[in-house]
């Protein structure tokens, strides 16, 4: 890599023409050039430490910014150190990574059209252009760990949405209105409950730089409106308008964004969460429904004391089989088993992610005990005591056998590692009997992909099919659709899996 090492060069023929560095504040590395906007090199243009969304942390020799470029004017990477500049640039290509979402390591990557070019330095490097002029996420990787087929480029264009809101983690794209250099979005909910979401600028949440999927970039912000892991907590509203805004500054992307909500229950408090389980608990309450009924906690003012942030919450009787699959739930968030802030007593549970139930099956009163400061859970105890045997179980209703059939055929890619693949399915004037659906049939492998089958009603042929596979309580796919033609095949990629 040493054609890419940070050497400063001292001849004036490298400095970058035009550039005023007397409004540089600190070394490093800028964009620069007339899709900016700008001739100078201010502090607003310089790159910040890229997060590298595999590790959750910052990486050695990555760099990124969001900046808006004009299409059809140059822009490149400039190396400031100690009044002296070195160019940097590369030669773009479009990358179109719908065309790659069958591979493992682009999984969860969005089906978009990005920019990207091997890294060059040096007076010659090339100047990089847009087609389109917008907002964009720029990513610079040096390759300084030699993990990388070379260093690189990246320019992905951004149309924000939010991901979380009424605990839908799809996609929803966000409206933008321009103002001189302001860019502002937003989007309306109804009747929208108390959510944890993130801010996103694509249907991804991550882009990947290297084939063996060791390295790549962050599409979303989230608390602090920083990358990482935490999620941005809303009050609830019967019409609630949040608005995102960019403008360019200095300093890490929370510094160009911001966002504020309009319509939101100011009063809400820890007293109105929606506090419960989800999971395959029972035959009687459901499988990975929202809390409600045996499954919903409520809210005990006798024996809380929110001046110190205790707020108490009781389940009387939910049924727990004999390891019975289950999460903690805090108004449509769903709670890992390793979360630190969770404690669980009065019964064995294991598990990192879902919780397995390893006590004695029956009905169980859960007393939950938040300790919070503001609308902030600080800890999530819950306190099982066993009241009784499991209820009866609740045996589905047999569904009427169709006088006719059709095979749907499902080919789901092998990085969906579900063990149990499950069909869901509704359409105009039907729906498949209760979640998670039916149980679909091996068929055989084909390449990257496993096959599965099921049978559909013939009377379905020719109508749009709304479907859902999912991992009976493991997993599920986003909102899929198909229009049934005969027999039925579709392709499930891993970045169809709902995050």
């Amino acid at each position: 890599m040493s054609a890419l090492a940070l050497m400063v060069f001292s001849s004036c023929d490298n400095k970058d023409e035009g550039t005023n560095l007397d409004e540089v504040v600190e070394d490093g590395f800028f964009v620069a050039g007339p899709a900016t906007g700008s001739d100078e090199l201010a502090a607003k243009f310089m790159m910040t430490a890229g997060f590298n969304e595999v590790t959750k942390q910052n990486r050695e020799g990555m760099y990124e910014k969001y900046i808006v470029l004009e299409a059809g004017k140059d822009f490149y990477l400039t190396l400031n150190e100690a009044g002296e500049s070195v160019r940097y640039g590369a030669d773009l290509q479009n990358v179109d990574l719908s065309e790659r979402a069958g591979e493992a390591a682009y999984a969860d990557n969005p089906k978009i059209v990005i920019r990207k070019g091997e890294l060059k330095d040096g007076p010659d490097a090339p100047a990089m252009q847009v087609n389109e002029t917008g907002l964009y996420h720029i990513v610079l990787d040096l390759n300084t760990e030699e993990d990388l087929e070379f260093p690189q480029i990246i320019v992905v264009p951004c149309q924000w949405g939010v991901r979380g809101i009424n605990g839908d983690w799809g996609f929803k794209p966000m409206e933008l209105n321009v103002n001189g250099n302001k860019y502002e979005y937003s989007i309306n909910f109804q009747n929208m409950a108390a959510s944890t979401f993130k801010f996103a600028y694509c249907d991804g949440w991550k882009i990947t730089l290297d084939i063996d999927g060791n390295v790549k970039a962050e599409t979303s912000l989230g608390k602090g409106l920083k990358a990482g892991p935490d999620n941005i907590e809303i009050n609830p509203g019967e019409s609630v308008t949040i608005y995102f805004t960019f403008e360019l500054a200095a300093g890490d992307h929370s510094k160009s964004f911001a966002w504020r909500a309009e319509g939101v229950n100011e009063n809400y408090s820890p007293a109105d969460f929606i506090i419960g389980v989800s999971g395959d608990l029972h035959s009687s309450v459901g499988n990975w429904t929202a809390p409600e009924g045996a499954t919903r906690a409520n809210y005990v003012a006798a024996d809380s004391d929110p001046k110190s942030g205790k707020y108490v919450y009781v389940m009387d009787a939910c049924p727990f089989k004999e390891n019975a699959q289950f999460k903690f739930r805090k108004d449509g968030d769903w709670i890992a088993g390793n979360a630190d802030f969770v404690k669980v007593e009065g019964v064995t549970v294991s598990g990192d992610d879902n919780l397995t139930f390893g006590s004695e099956a029956g009905t169980y009163k859960v007393v939950f005990t938040l300790t919070c400061e503001g609308n902030t859970v600080k800890e999530y105890k819950a306190a099982f005591t066993r009241t009784g045997d499991l209820p009866a179980e609740v045996l589905p209703e047999e569904p009427e056998t169709p006088a006719e059939t059709l095979k749907f055929i499902a080919k789901v890619n092998k990085a969906i590692d579900w063990y149990d693949k499950y069909f869901y399915a509704w359409a105009e004037g039907f729906t498949f009997p209760g979640w998670p659906g039916t149980k679909m049939d091996f068929q055989g492998e084909e390449g990257d992909y496993y096959v599965y089958y099921t049978m559909i009603p013939a009377s379905l042929d020719g109508k749009e099919l709304n479907y859902i596979i999912n991992g009976n309580g493991a997993g599920q796919t986003n909102d899929l659709k198909v229009t049934v033609n005969g027999e039925t095949t579709v392709t499930v990629e891993a970045s169809d899996k709902k995050n």
